[in-house]
């Protein structure tokens, strides 16, 4: 192989290739800054051997004749970090005493690989494979001038709210130095101070000595910054970490996308950037990116966003059952571009919310307290005035800092006497709902009061048992009765410390239900549907109370009210002014945080009952149909409701009944015997089926011929509701 006739000596490696690595003799010994560490600049090319157009900048104790020198004091030219393994050859020496087996060319694995340069101010020059029959011929161009047309910089968008990353692509092939491996550099971005420094398979961090270097550069290898475009005072933009930036400072760390392309990103490999925007910019403000004399503006900017209850997701009606899609989009929530993100309350984005009646929830200046200090909560929303829960989903942030480790939290919610009596006096079944998974791991216990050991109004029904949680849904005993002035607090025991690391959110609220009340509150966590759509999904479905599982308790313990997929109870027909509305609070391009909602009914269904003839004789079948929607309790499953052995109903055996069978207006009490069940035709039908055969006698001696069949339905709630 010849470089413009020049011997070029390949190596052979293991992979059974043949490999050479080339640069310009010129540029790469003002790269290497001709010192034998290369510490002045952070490049590594070796040792300099040999002179003119054979010269090569190798590695230690090498000679220009035959590369064959066993110096014991050497160092590797790492600048080429993706070089293969030699295949090696027995020299013939111990091992141990003289060091490694040498290549097929007489060079030692660890002074591998070697550098060899030659003159390229020519700028276009050939490599040419002699072979027999015709030669293989490469012509490459080399030329440094022109280089930087080719130089650009990307953004991945030119605006965006607080808090949000910014991820930056640099394309420039004068910073891909090493086509073997991905190179890593730093940017200074100090004003008047912006350069860039190689920092060859950098560890993690940005530490470490920063020199500048200069590779033929012109408007290229300066990342320009401007913080704070038009002077407000406040930066738009801070230096974050990221898995392999570790510091925040004015040197960002940027990683070349794959080997040898010259693409260059400030996003590691969770897709986190080393630069967002200040939570603290003004909305309006500009930062500036300039990058080979070619600058762009990044603008502080918010986003009008639009929340949808999603009605073709269910046909024409939302019946029970069925699972009804919820989108929002709003490009402030899109604060990554590089991924898909979720609205949850542990990561203290604000989440949409459905309330159904008058829960309780944290009021106003409700406060925190560990085992001696007592924390006001603070508000999510700056728009809003005082230190209140966030608007409609009802969140409480803390700043965790000011607790000390114990194993009490004690949460003074700030609900009075008189509401806590209130919902007490509605006689439903109550329920606690909390979020403390920010405070603590873990909750042993919860007794609800006035904050003493000796007066207390209500225990969680799992009190001491391990289902608690840190977050949890449960079902209230209740113990006593509150006064008539004071607040209530929830007491947990924990097993462990309170978590101090961060401004932190929860929650506290207090349900119930029967089939007079509904008083809940569900959040809606809502997924980013893809990375960068700004779009977030989730659903919510009901269950539609009837006679059956009204007064059991399992009905409201099977409820989800915080999650993306809600599954909530509905008591009575809720349509019009009634329907079931889903709210957010958005901040909008104007810079005002305003209730954005939609609603959907959610309406009951008069039921129709039916035979399947007009007549029947001794020993025909019998085929009952019932049509309701209400009766569809679980879209994902068939539902079936069976005939009880205590009374021959179909119901619960407790006189509470879906329908019956009845003879001359008799009630058939052998209709268990036959087997007979409803079973719903369809996961979301809501149309059940089930038969029976004419007996020749019913209730024992009495003859069915000449008696009128009945099936009676029992309609919990028509269509009027």
């Amino acid at each position: 192989v010849k470089v413009d006739e020049h011997l070029l000596r390949m190596a052979q490696a293991s992979d059974g290739y043949w490999y050479a690595y080339i640069g310009d003799s010129t540029n790469v010994l003002a790269a290497h800054n001709d010192n034998i560490d290369g510490s002045t600049n952070n490049l590594e090319f070796g040792y300099a051997v040999g002179t003119g157009a054979s010269q090569r900048v190798g590695t230690a104790g090498m000679t220009s004749a035959d590369f064959s020198s066993a110096a014991t004091s050497y160092h590797t030219s790492n600048i080429v970090a993706g070089a293969p393994t030699l295949s090696l050859v027995d020299d013939g020496g111990n091992e141990v005493t003289d060091g490694l087996d040498v290549g097929q060319i007489g060079i030692d694995q660890a002074k591998w690989p070697v550098i060899q340069t030659f003159d390229f101010t020519i700028e276009t020059f050939e490599i040419k494979l002699e072979q027999p029959g015709q030669d293989e011929i490469v012509v490459l161009t080399h030329d440094n001038d022109d280089i930087d047309d080719y130089a650009s910089i990307v953004l991945d968008r030119n605006a965006a709210t607080n808090g949000a990353s910014v991820h930056a692509t640099i394309t420039d092939q004068a910073l891909n130095l090493d086509p073997t491996t991905e190179d890593v550099v730093m940017f200074n971005v100090t004003t008047g101070s912006e350069g860039v420094s190689f920092k060859h398979n950098a560890d993690s961090g940005s530490g470490g000595t920063y020199v500048a270097f200069n590779n033929s550069f012109d408007d290229n290898g300066k990342l320009i910054i401007n913080y704070d475009t038009n002077g407000s005072g406040t930066d738009v933009l801070t230096d974050g970490t990221s898995l392999d930036d570790l510091t925040a400072d004015k040197y960002l760390i940027f990683w070349e996308t794959a080997e040898n392309s010259g693409v260059f990103v400030n996003t590691d490999d969770d897709d986190a950037s080393n630069l967002t925007v200040n939570t603290s910019a003004l909305r309006g403000t500009t930062a500036t990116f300039d990058y080979n004399d070619s600058a762009q503006s990044f603008v502080v900017a918010h986003d009008f966003g639009t929340i949808d209850m999603d009605a073709g997701s269910v046909g024409d009606e939302w019946n029970s059952g069925e699972e009804m899609t919820i989108v929002l989009y709003d490009q402030d929530l899109n604060l990554n571009t590089g991924s898909d993100e979720d609205l949850s309350v542990e990561n203290e984005t604000l989440v949409p919310s459905i309330q159904i009646g008058t829960p309780l929830s944290l009021s106003a200046e409700a406060t925190v307290k560990d085992a001696s200090t007592t924390t006001t909560i603070t508000d999510k929303d700056s728009n809003v005035s005082g230190n209140n829960p966030t608007a409609f989903s009802k969140i409480g942030y803390v700043d965790a800092t000011t607790l000390t480790s114990g194993t009490t939290l004690t949460i003074d919610t700030k609900i009075t006497y008189t509401e806590w009596n209130t919902l007490v006096d509605k006689g439903g079944f109550e329920f606690i709902n909390y979020h403390l998974t920010s405070l603590t791991s873990d909750v042993d216990s919860l007794t609800i009061g006035d904050g003493s050991d000796v007066d207390k109004y209500a225990t969680a029904a799992g009190t001491n048992d391990a289902d608690l949680t840190a977050q949890d849904f449960e079902p209230l005993t209740l113990t006593g009765t509150a006064g008539t002035a004071g607040t209530i607090v929830v007491t947990f025991t924990t097993e462990d410390i309170i978590v101090t690391d961060s401004t932190t959110p929860f929650y506290v609220d207090f349900f119930t239900f029967s089939g007079s009340v509904n008083d809940a509150l569900y959040r809606v966590e809502l997924e980013e549907t893809g990375d960068n759509t700004a779009e977030f999904a989730g659903s919510a479905e009901y269950v539609m109370l009837n006679q059956l599982n009204v007064d059991q308790q399992s009905t409201y313990e099977a409820i989800n009210p915080t999650q993306d997929d809600i599954d909530m109870v509905v008591h009575l027909d809720m349509t019009d002014e009634d329907s079931i509305r889903v709210n957010y609070l958005d901040l909008g391009a104007d810079g005002v945080s305003t209730q954005i909602a939609d609603q959907e009914e959610a309406p009951t269904h008069s039921g129709s009952a039916d035979l399947d003839l007009d007549s029947y004789k001794i020993a025909d079948t019998v085929v009952v149909t019932i049509e309701d929607q209400d009766l569809n309790t679980d879209s994902e499953l068939i539902d079936v409701y069976l005939t009880s052995s205590t009374d021959d109903l179909v119901g619960d055996g407790s006189g509470d009944h879906v329908a019956d069978i009845t003879f001359d207006d008799t009630v058939w009490t052998g209709l268990f015997e036959t087997g007979f069940n409803l079973v719903e035709t369809g996961i979301d039908s809501g149309i059940f089926v089930g038969s029976f055969q004419v007996p020749e006698t019913y209730n024992s001696s009495i003859p069915a011929t000449g008696t009128d069949i009945e099936v009676n339905y029992n309609d919990f709630r028509d269509g009027s509701g």
